[in-house]
């Protein structure tokens, strides 16, 4: 009995795997040819039958747009603050759940950075310095390394929504006890708030699926530390 044919759907199926398997991390494909093992049923426009493909198809690939680029060199500046803030209010934490939960943003923030490197890597886009100062070997990873503390719509990286100033930082440098941990949940929680318009605002203008995957997973996973921040604050303030 003869297989039934395929739908559009089933290619794109076939495309995600070919995606995967023909791209080197320095190569973005324009279009991606796939041989589906049966006919595929192409929807027509309205007014017009379908269509049935047989044989290799060529299915396009949306290059990322100018918003997915400014996002992925954005965040890499944001999340590097984020790793800097740990750094610097480590010592002087004092409550053990703030303490915990600054590790558990470090540890999510830290290999962020390295995927979002690998994005532009791969999209043969410049890397924020900050990238470097994170730990993140560009160079090895083929990238190049661009300016330090230019990202988001061109500005400054202390323009950028939610980033501490140096006096803010040079604050949570010599806090200590309780001071230490509610300026930090402080400064966090607005920096957190400002990755949120980040995401936001790349949600409704970028396009490369990879892109708003991680978009999306960053905005879920900040809007959960956001509110856990929130309830440290009013245990500590009593």
């Amino acid at each position: 009995m003869p297989s039934p044919p395929a739908s559009a759907s089933l290619v794109s199926l076939v495309l995600g795997a070919a995606l995967l398997a023909g791209c080197s991390a320095s190569q973005t494909p324009t279009a991606v040819t796939v041989t589906p093992d049966r006919p595929v049923i192409q929807p027509g426009g309205p007014g017009e039958a379908n269509a049935t493909l047989t044989g290799p198809i060529a299915i396009p690939v949306e290059e990322p747009n100018e918003a997915d680029v400014r996002f992925a060199q954005a965040m890499i500046i944001h999340h590097a603050q984020a790793l800097e803030m740990v750094e610097i209010a480590r010592d002087g934490l004092e409550d053990q759940a703030v303490r915990g939960l600054a590790e558990r943003i470090a540890a999510a923030q830290g290999p962020e950075v390295g995927a979002l490197v690998g994005w532009l890597v791969r999209h043969d886009e410049p890397v924020p310095q900050e990238a470097v100062e994170a730990g993140v070997d560009v160079k090895g990873l083929g990238g190049r390394v661009g300016a330090r503390s230019r990202g988001h719509a061109g500005h400054d990286a202390e323009e950028m929504a939610g980033m501490a100033t140096a006096d803010q930082l040079e604050a949570l440098g010599t806090a200590s006890g309780r001071a230490a941990d509610v300026l930090f949940l402080e400064l966090m929680t607005a920096h957190h708030e400002g990755a949120l318009v980040m995401t936001t605002e790349h949600g409704t203008q970028g396009i490369d699926a990879q892109a708003r995957e991680m978009s999306d997973e960053m905005h879920v996973e900040q809007t959960a530390e956001i509110d856990r921040m929130a309830e440290l604050l009013a245990t500590l303030r009593g």
